[in-house]
């Protein structure tokens, strides 16, 4: 989670206030309650002369101040514990506490008998009753344990209180943070092909989740509309581009006369000399070379837009290398006189050795521009302009030693907010590539995901008939097929891409999940939401452990979006996801609601099932997924 989110966040679901106030019983109540942000907490102490006497742990995944809840596991269902040593300090409860059992037990009861006082006081303070949990010694894990029936009682709550908003960590303090995520970014003279898509999917995920949690959410779009490949491209275009061709499909045409371009480049000595003049036409501004640039840029947006429609995405600023040109020169000078840059062989280079960051090229021998030199211009215009309080570049890691060069560079030209800008790097996608090696379009790959999706569809004719627009259904599984598949792995792992791993309907597919919310909303149309009302729905009769496992996976919803937040990365929610899914279709073995032994009973495994179905939306929502009724 970035630093200006962290400090912020607020949690106030039931798992997160019990966590709470167990860790406030051990710690003897020197921990921030999560329903207040870690800076209203550092204030508050502020302003009463104190310090922080003690705080929970932290770990690498989680903010200051908030309760690490990975941490966290069952101990049975409707309960939470925590392993002795991982909430408190070493002077108090400690690891020690299980050694004692063996040499003074007495010791212990009188510990554990104090806990349990302090964990009474904590539970009121949370908002809950006092007598609500126990503790309890398991070796050496300190244990929590709730009423199963009042814990699934007060989950099921919650979800059907806050509704979409439920399991969504939210920010506080007096403004939200402002955050610029600069995400997929294709280059206009090249194809969008499906190398783009974890960049795209990841950066409209974390902008997604950071904009339901509260923040401040500018979506950048960098494109790639500038360089030496515009010179033949425009070449080519001039000796052998078709109108009709370009109005048709301007991408799949470009991308055709810049392939022929580069080979004839290759071999003929000729045409990378038109290339140059062309592109130098374009450096100095010359009517037409800029007419025709600027054509291709605004064909190649409108195209790229069709397939970010289609996946979901959008954008709140189209920008481009091109814009930081007119400002390069004057970065290239202020490297040089502040001494960071210097030429060698012709080239203005500025040496990072000492920082492990090897040389720095900022302009070629040439005398043309680099991508460096133009994002460190675009970043400095960027804060100017948006005042970010984090700066998110959603990149490959390939390109590590690009933003640490960048990142650097920008500090020794005074620039402290360098600081508050982050590079989330994702390994690579093994195996997208063609037979003859070509490489795939990202709009031929969601078209072949929606084909295969519909043959797998026709495959069961009943079903098939029942859907009122299969090619739309099709569509929307064959993305989720992507995504999951996608954003299954960690980001910074790399992934072999597996098309019938991707389509299947069971398993950790988008299939699956999407699957798993019709079957929930098939189950709404067949059981009347009049039965809640009619019957009682406390949750005294979800005894069964598919039950009592399924309340605990929907208390959990929270914590896997924090995890996802704090680790820029959706393996976390996606995870989950697949897990509640698998959890939903163990109680469905079990949990009839239409062949329940009573009405009560019935209303309550059906309020089980609404809970589910909501948690699961609020998830796919986030991924950005587009579910149906019926599939």
């Amino acid at each position: 989670m970035t630093t200006a989110v962290a400090s912020l966040v607020v949690k106030r679901t039931l798992r997160s206030r019990l966590a709470w106030a167990l860790s406030s019983a051990v710690t003897k109540g020197h921990v921030s309650p999560p329903w207040a942000s870690a800076r209203d907490q550092q204030r508050n102490k502020q302003q009463q002369g104190q310090a922080y006497k003690c705080q929970a742990p932290q770990t690498r995944s989680t903010g200051p101040g908030l309760f690490p809840s990975n941490k966290l596991r069952s101990a049975g269902v409707g309960a939470l514990s925590v392993h002795v040593g991982q909430l408190t300090s070493p002077d108090r409860l400690g690891v020690n506490l299980a050694k004692q059992c063996k040499s003074d037990p007495g010791a212990v009861d009188a510990e554990l008998d104090g806990c349990q006082r302090r964990l009474a006081t904590a539970l009121l303070q949370a908002g809950l009753p006092p007598h609500a949990a126990t503790l309890s010694l398991d070796g050496p894990t300190l244990l929590l344990q709730t009423d199963t029936g009042w814990f699934a009682n007060q989950v099921l709550e919650e979800v059907e209180l806050l509704g979409d908003r439920y399991g969504i960590p939210t920010v506080g303090g007096d403004r939200a943070p402002r955050i610029a995520v600069d995400f997929s970014s294709p280059n206009i003279a090249k194809p969008f092909h499906a190398g783009h898509l974890r960049s795209t999917i990841l950066g409209a995920f974390v902008s997604r989740l950071y904009r339901e949690m509260g923040c401040q959410v500018t979506r950048i779009n960098y494109l790639g509309d500038w360089g030496t490949q515009f010179g033949l491209l425009m070449r080519q275009f001039s000796a052998h581009g078709s109108e009709d061709l370009l109005a048709e499909d301007p991408i799949a045409h470009l991308f055709d006369l810049y392939v022929a371009a580069n080979r004839e480049a290759e071999t003929d000595d000729a045409v990378k000399a038109e290339a140059r003049a062309c592109f130098k036409r374009l450096e100095h501004n010359d009517a037409e070379a800029v007419a025709l640039w600027q054509r291709f840029r605004e064909l190649s947006v409108t195209a790229y837009k069709d397939t970010y429609q289609r996946l979901g995405v959008e954008f709140d600023l189209y920008e481009g290398e091109s814009q930081a040109q007119p400002l390069v020169a004057d970065i290239e000078s202020r490297l040089q006189e502040q001494g960071l840059a210097s030429e060698v062989d012709g080239a203005l280079v500025c040496d990072l050795t000492q920082q492990e960051l090897g040389h720095a090229v900022v302009r070629k021998s040439d005398g043309t521009g680099v991508y460096l030199t133009r994002d460190i211009v675009t970043a400095i215009r960027r804060h100017q302009q948006l005042d970010f309080d984090e700066m998110i570049y959603v990149v490959a890691s390939q390109q590590r030693l690009h933003f640490e060069q960048l990142f650097h560079l920008l500090e020794q030209l005074g620039h402290g907010w360098a600081a508050k800008c982050k590079h989330a790097s994702f390994g690579m996608v093994k195996g997208m590539s063609t037979r003859k090696g070509q490489v795939v379009l990202l709009k031929d790959l969601l078209d072949e995901a929606q084909t295969r999706m519909l043959i797998q569809m026709r495959r069961d004719p009943g079903k098939f008939e029942a859907i009122d627009n299969p090619e739309a259904v099709a569509e929307k599984l064959g993305i989720a097929a992507v995504m999951v598949q996608d954003q299954f792995a960690k980001r910074i792992k790399d992934y072999t891409f597996d098309w019938d791993r991707m389509l299947k309907s069971e398993g950790s597919t988008g299939p699956f999940l999407l699957y798993s919310y019709a079957r929930l909303c098939s189950l709404e149309r067949l059981c009347p939401s009049t039965m809640l009302v009619e019957h009682e729905t406390e949750c005294s009769r979800l005894v069964e452990p598919q039950a009592l496992a399924l309340v605990n996976m929907l208390s959990m919803f929270e914590d896997s979006l924090e995890q996802s937040a704090s680790r820029l990365d959706a393996s976390p929610l996606v995870q989950y996801l697949c897990d509640l899914c698998k959890s939903i279709s163990s109680a469905y073995e079990v949990l009839s609601v239409k062949k329940a032994s009573d009405p009560p009973t019935a209303a309550q495994r059906l309020r089980l099932y609404k809970a589910a179905k909501q948690t699961l939306g609020n998830g796919l929502r986030l991924l950005g997924l587009h579910t149906s009724d019926r599939v």
